[in-house]
C-alpha cells in the first residue's frame, strides 16, 4: 500500500573504491560491500576503512541514544505507580489529581513543539544533552513539592524537556542512519518500553501498602478529612489504605482521617526516593552527548559522508502531492497519532487506579501489572525490530489493529470475571500497541510523504494532545459514574484510530491508482510519436 517510485543503482555502481568512501552511500549496506570488498587489508582488519569507522562512529551514538531514551521510559513509566501517593502527598481528589498528566501532556506538547525548531537551529547534541539533564533534575525536584499547582508546573516543565529529547532523538537517528532508519527506530522505542519495565520495579518497595485483609484495621470511625478517591480509607494506622467498599464493591469514599493520621501516612510514603533514584540515572544520561557534541566538531571529515546519504535518500521519490493532499494526509496522520496516544498512555496511567479501584486489587499487584504491561510493551517492540525487516509497516499496522480491538473487546466483555483473563488481556493489549507509534511514522515516510524535522514534530504534537485531553475525561467519568469508563472510552478511541489507518490507506490507494494511469497514458503518447517517425522512415525507404 505505497505510492512510493524506487530508483535502484546499477550492479556496476555498487562495487565503489574504498578510496572514494566521501562519496559512498552511507548506508549499513554500502558498508558491508566495502568490508566485503577484495582489499587485503579490510579483511584483515588492521587498518579499518573510513566507512567502518563511521559505523562503529553510528552505534555508539546510537547506544547513547538509546540509554537517554530508557531513562525516559523510567520517568514516564514512573508516573502510573505512584500517582496515587502523589495524590496522597497531596491531599486531593482523583479528579484533581488528573491535572498532573494534563499538565504533563501541555508541556510535552510545548516541548515537542519548541524542540524540533531549536533541534534545526542549534547544536543538535547540545539541545538534546540540556533536554536530557533538566528531565532529570525536575523529576528529583517534583515529589518535594507538595501543592498540586506547585506540582502542576514542575511535570509541565519537566514534560516539555522530555518531549524536546522524544523529537530530537527521533530525528537524530534519522539523521544518523537515512533510509535504513526502520530497526533503529524500532530499537529507540524499545529502549522506551525498556525503562518503562524497570520504573515499577524500582518505585514498587517504596510505596505505600494496601493491607490484603480488612480485618486487620482498627476503627476508622473519625471524621473524614477530605475525599480524595475512590474506594479506600486513610487510617491512622501503619498501613493508612484500607478497604470501605459496599456491597457492591466500589465506594466513591478515599478518605483521609484525622490531620495526624493523615500526617503519619505522609510521612511514611517514600515515594521521593524513585523519582531521586530514575532523576539520577536521568542525569547521568545526558552526558554522552557532551563526548557526541565534541566528537562532532572533532571530525569535519563526516560532511562528505552526510552528502553521500543525501543522494541515497533521493533514491526514494514519493508521487508528487498537491498542498491539498499534503495537508490532508497531515491532518489524517495527525488524529491518528492523537487517537493511538490517548490508549497507549491512559491506558499505561491508568491500569494500576483501575484494578486497584475497581477491581480491588492490591497496589502491590497493581504495581505488578503495570510492570507486565511494559514487559509485555517491551518484548512486542523487540520483535518489532526482528519483524520490520520482513514485513512492510502497513501489514504491521494492520496486524497490530486486529489485534488491539480483539484485546480490548474481550477485556471489555471479560475484565470482571476473572483475574486471570486481566492479566492475558494486558500482555495482548501491550504487544499489540507495541510498534503502531514507529510503524505509523515509516509508512508515513515510506508511502506518504518523507518525514522532515517539522513533520516529526506536529505528529508529536498531535500525540501529546491526545495525551493531554483523555486522562481529563478518563478521571472524571471514572470517578462521577463507573471506573468502566476506562475501558469503555479506550475501545471507542481503538476503533477510531483502525478507521482513520483504513480511510488513509484507502486514499493512498486511490492517488496511487490514478497516478499510475496518468503515468502510463503519457508513456504511450511518447512512444507513439517515436512509431510514427519509424512508419515514415519504413515509407521512404520504400
Amino acid at each position: 500500500m505505497t505510492i512510493e517510485m524506487t530508483t535502484r543503482e546499477e550492479n556496476g555502481q555498487g562495487a565503489s573504491n574504498p578510496d572514494e568512501d566521501g562519496r559512498m552511500e552511507n548506508s549499513t549496506r554500502g558498508v558491508n560491500r566495502v568490508s566485503n570488498s577484495s582489499d587485503p587489508v579490510d579483511q584483515q582488519g588492521r587498518h579499518p576503512s573510513p566507512c567502518q569507522s563511521e559505523l562503529r562512529r553510528k552505534q555508539i551514538h546510537s547506544a547513547y541514544i538509546f540509554f537517554a531514551f530508557i531513562s525516559l521510559g523510567m520517568v514516564v513509566a514512573l508516573h502510573g505507580p505512584t500517582f496515587l501517593d502523589l495524590l496522597l502527598i497531596l491531599n486531593v481528589h482523583l479528579e484533581q489529581g488528573t491535572l498532573l498528566f494534563t499538565s504533563g501532556s501541555v508541556g510535552y506538547l510545548g516541548g515537542s513543539l519548541i524542540g524540533g525548531i531549536v533541534y534545526d537551529r542549534f547544536n543538535k547534541e547540545l539541545t538534546l544533552m540540556i533536554s536530557t539533564l533538566m528531565m532529570g533534575v525536575l523529576t528529583v525536584v517534583l515529589p518535594f513539592t507538595r501543592y498540586l499547582p506547585v506540582m502542576a508546573v514542575v511535570n509541565c516543565l519537566r514534560s516539555c524537556f522530555m518531549g524536546g529529547l522524544d523529537a530530537g532523538g527521533n530525528a537524530i537517528m534519522v539523521r544518523i542512519w537515512g533510509k535504513d532508519v526502520g530497526p533503529y527506530m524500532q530499537a529507540v522505542h524499545f529502549a522506551f518500553g525498556l525503562g518503562g519495565i524497570i520504573s515499577p520495579f524500582v518505585a514498587a518497595p517504596f510505596l505505600l501498602s494496601r493491607p490484603e485483609d480488612p480485618s486487620n484495621v482498627t476503627d476508622t470511625s473519625s471524621t473524614p478529612h477530605e475525599n480524595l478517591t475512590d474506594g479506600f480509607t486513610l487510617s491512622s494506622i501503619p498501613t493508612p489504605y484500607v478497604d470501605n467498599s459496599g456491597d457492591n464493591g466500589f465506594n466513591s469514599s478515599f478518605n483521609l482521617t484525622n490531620s495526624t493520621g493523615f500526617s503519619d501516612a505522609v510521612q511514611q510514603t517514600q515515594v521521593h526516593i524513585p523519582y531521586i533514584i530514575i532523576g539520577l540515572l536521568a542525569v547521568l544520561s545526558s552526558i554522552p552527548f557532551i563526548e557526541m557534541f565534541r566528537s562532532k566538531r572533532a571530525e569535519k571529515r563526516r560532511q562528505s559522508l552526510n552528502q553521500g546519504n543525501e543522494e541515497k535518500e533521493k533514491e526514494i521519490r514519493h508521487i508528487p502531492l498537491t498542498t491539498c493532499l499534503k495537508a490532508t494526509f497531515l491532518v489524517l496522520m495527525g488524529f491518528f497519532y492523537i487517537t493511538y496516544a490517548c490508549v497507549e498512555d491512559t491506558f499505561a496511567g491508568f491500569i494500576m487506579t483501575f484494578v486497584v479501584v475497581h477491581l480491588r486489587w492490591s497496589k502491590t499487584k497493581g504495581t505488578r501489572i503495570t510492570s507486565v504491561f511494559w514487559i509485555s510493551f517491551s518484548v512486542g517492540r523487540l520483535f518489532a525490530i526482528v519483524i520490520s525487516k520482513y514485513l512492510t509497516p502497513w501489514k504491521m499496522l494492520a496486524v497490530d489493529f486486529v489485534l488491539l480491538i480483539v484485546s480490548f473487546l474481550a477485556l471489555l466483555l471479560g475484565v470482571e470475571s476473572s483475574e486471570a483473563f486481566s492479566w492475558v488481556c494486558t500482555v495482548a493489549v501491550a504487544i499489540a500497541m507495541a510498534s503502531i507509534f514507529p510503524s505509523g511514522m515509516t509508512w508515513m515516510d515510506k508511502s506518504i510523504m518523507k518525514i522532515s524535522g517539522k513533520v516529526a514534530s506536529f505528529l508529536l504534537v498531535c500525540a501529546s494532545i491526545g495525551s493531554m485531553a483523555n486522562p481529563l475525561l478518563v478521571g472524571y467519568l471514572f470517578e462521577n459514574d463507573t471506573p468502566m469508563w476506562f475501558i469503555y472510552l479506550l475501545f471507542a478511541h481503538t476503533l477510531a484510530c483502525s478507521a482513520i489507518f483504513a480511510v488513509t490507506t484507502l486514499l493512498i490507494w486511490w492517488i496511487g491508482k490514478r497516478w499510475r494511469s496518468r503515468k502510463s497514458r503519457a508513456e504511450n503518447d511518447q512512444r507513439q510519436p517515436a512509431e510514427l517517425v519509424q512508419d515514415d522512415d519504413a515509407d521512404k525507404s520504400l
